[in-house]
């Protein structure tokens, strides 16, 4: 049986040749008697310019005008000849390149062109689809692991939100044959959210004595960034803040009642007017708040079929290329955005914000 061999193109391989018939120029003697001249008045101009001014004379001055004014009369000629050259040679250059440019268009090469980069764009979607489909997957296991922690639900509703957990992870789930979702992958999962749920838990035991208000800012700055780290920082920083306000407002009750007791001296006053004492606030629980995030399921599979985009939490330049995208193509029927929003500046208002907050 005979062995067939691959074989392959080799780019460096010369696929075309071009013939060039060698051009030249027939000079008249005209020509050549309007060129010998053209030394003879420069070497005149020179003479006259390097003279000191007190030495010229009017009438060479004039003499050397009159002379390159009747030669300058060709200049016009010797730019239309250039002219004339240039299209002598541009007309079978155009020929030749049209003919090369048909030729590949009867192969179909632009359609060749357009099909390399939709290949390219569909192994994209190949594995933005098989990435998608993954993280549907492993949303059960999101949704599953919530029921185990309802302090989530009960503190931090928009914890709850796959699509937030999603676009902080954005290299957790890949499109890959070989990336399948393995128990390393769901235990990212729960164990981010049994860390949430100790964290709140921390928030909610409040061993450190914050009143209600710093309490509310501890909160908030973990359900921006969830992670211990950033809560153990936020705990020391407001910590501190809430004592420095507290002093600062014992200092101004206190200037106050001085302020007092010395206007009632000075006006010899017989009313009796207390300072009114601010009441500490007590602390309470955080009452469950009903989650009301809208699905944007379909926003962060878009965003992750945009390779500059999947890296999008914290990302300023990743948000600012999705807005764009959103905004250049709001209006346009067939895209993502227009059928899930539709005409309602409400609708794109909300979504504006939800990114930004990515």
């Amino acid at each position: 049986m005979a062995e067939t061999k691959q074989t392959t193109t080799n780019t460096n391989e010369q696929i075309f040749s071009i013939t060039v018939p060698k051009a030249t120029i027939t000079e008249s003697p005209l020509f050549n008697q309007v060129l010998s001249q053209i030394p003879k008045l420069n070497a005149k101009a020179r003479s006259l310019q390097e003279k000191d001014i007190n030495e010229l004379d009017d009438d060479e001055v004039t003499e050397l005008t009159r002379e390159m004014n009747d030669l300058s009369k060709y200049d016009k000629k010797f730019k239309e000849v250039e002219k004339a050259i240039r299209k002598k040679f541009n007309e079978p250059r155009d020929l030749i390149v049209n003919e090369y440019k048909e030729r590949l268009e009867k192969a179909g090469f632009d359609e060749f062109e357009q099909n390399i980069k939709k290949n390219k764009q569909l192994k994209r979607d190949i594995l933005a689809n098989r990435a998608n489909q993954r993280w549907a997957e492993l949303k059960t296991t999101f949704d599953a692991t919530l029921q185990a922690y309802p302090i989530i639900q009960e503190m931090a509703p928009d914890l709850t939100d796959f699509n937030k957990f999603r676009v902080r992870h954005p290299k957790l789930i890949s499109g890959a044959k070989t990336r399948k979702i393995n128990d390393k992958t769901r235990s990212v999962v729960t164990n981010e959210l049994y860390q949430y749920s100790q964290n709140l838990t921390e928030i909610k035991r409040n061993s450190n004595e914050l009143l209600t208000p710093y309490q509310k800012m501890i909160l908030n700055a973990f359900i921006n960034e969830p992670t211990s780290d950033n809560l153990m920082a936020q705990f020391s920083v407001i910590k501190q803040k809430q004592t420095a306000d507290l002093k600062a407002q014992e200092l101004a009750k206190k200037q106050a009642e001085e302020a007092k007791k010395h206007q009632e001296e000075l006006a010899k006053q017989q009313q009796n007017q207390p300072t009114v004492q601010p009441k500490p606030q007590p602390i309470v629980n955080h009452t469950p708040v009903q989650s009301n995030i809208p699905n944007y399921t379909w926003l962060t599979n878009y965003i992750y079929s945009l390779p500059k985009a999947r890296d999008i939490h914290n990302n300023d330049v990743a948000k600012a290329f999705v807005l764009h995208d959103l905004y250049t193509n709001i209006t346009n029927r067939n895209s993502v955005w227009y059928k899930n929003i539709g005409p309602s500046s409400r609708k794109l208002i909300a979504i504006t914000r939800y990114i930004l907050d990515l």
